[in-house]
């Protein structure tokens, strides 16, 4: 059974890549408006990097642990990777250039395939530490996971807001595209920023009823709470103090290194391994 699932997941890389080449093509070549063929071919992707996810979560009934599968690196890069092409999928018909789209795919590519590349990443499954037996453990994964791809989508817009105003500096910032990709970025912070909250929370009452305290200042808390500070700002200075264009983006962009260093970065500095640092 994990035979199959290795070959899915490596299958659905393969399928990331190859969309990854045909959106970069189509950015390189000035190819407006979105391609059905592209949308086709990560939804392939997506359908067997499904099927290799759910195969992993039947594996670990099967072995008596019963988990869902995002308890440790290899799972939780795996889980990424699935997440990012779940989010663009859904918003692709909203965001029809094909460099978001090359963003997105090349990202998910990379998650997808740093799973078993990465140091301390294994495909084993293996039983639940301690305190991960509880169930707050999937509703506060997918909360912050879907949080994270929200953020991811909304950075490759900004970037491409960064990128059209760098090219075109004498160019209108409030044109009907520019605002248009300005409102998509803000809705998907929005949705990104109350899931995070959530994920926040959650992982509140989780570190309760694991450790018995709320909030104990690990690293991982730590820039868990700053990435929130980050995108409460942008959110504050579009809504209250009418911050628009390229100082928007550029809080975007920060905000997802944050969510990187949060995710990937924490886990591999030795001066900030803390709880948290199994996955």
């Amino acid at each position: 059974m994990m035979g199959y699932e290795a070959i899915l997941i490596k299958t659905a890389l393969v399928v990331y890549i190859l969309a990854f080449v045909i959106s970069l093509y189509r950015l390189i070549s000035r190819l407006s408006g979105r391609s059905p063929w592209v949308f086709r071919i990560m939804m392939s992707g997506f359908m067997m990097h499904t099927i290799a996810f759910l195969i992993r979560w039947k594996a670990t009934y099967t072995m008596g642990y019963g988990h869902i599968p995002v308890t440790n690196r290899y799972e939780s890069l795996v889980f990424f990777g699935w997440c990012l092409v779940l989010a663009w999928l859904v918003t692709a018909r909203w965001i029809p250039g094909p460099g978001v789209a090359a963003g997105m795919q090349g990202v998910s590519a990379v998650m997808t395939a740093a799973a078993g590349l990465v140091p301390g990443s294994t495909s084993r499954i293996e039983p639940l530490m301690p305190a991960l037996r509880s169930n707050w453990l999937l509703f506060h994964v997918v909360t912050c996971f879907l949080a994270y791809a929200a953020f991811a989508i909304a950075t490759f817009i900004a970037a491409r807001i960064l990128f059209r105003s760098a090219s075109s500096p004498l160019q209108t910032p409030h044109g009907s595209e520019s605002r248009e990709a300005e409102i998509v970025m803000h809705r998907l912070i929005s949705l990104g920023f109350f899931l995070l909250t959530l994920g926040i929370l959650s992982g509140s009452a989780w570190a309760q009823q694991s450790w018995g305290r709320y909030w104990g200042w690990d690293p991982k808390e730590v820039w868990s709470l700053i990435t929130w500070i980050v995108y409460a700002i942008f959110l504050h200075a579009r809504m209250s103090r009418g911050w628009s264009g390229k100082k928007l983006a550029i809080l975007a962009v920060i905000g997802f290194a944050a969510v990187l260093f949060t995710f990937l970065g924490v886990n591999y500095l030795p001066v900030l391994r803390g709880l948290h640092s199994y996955a």
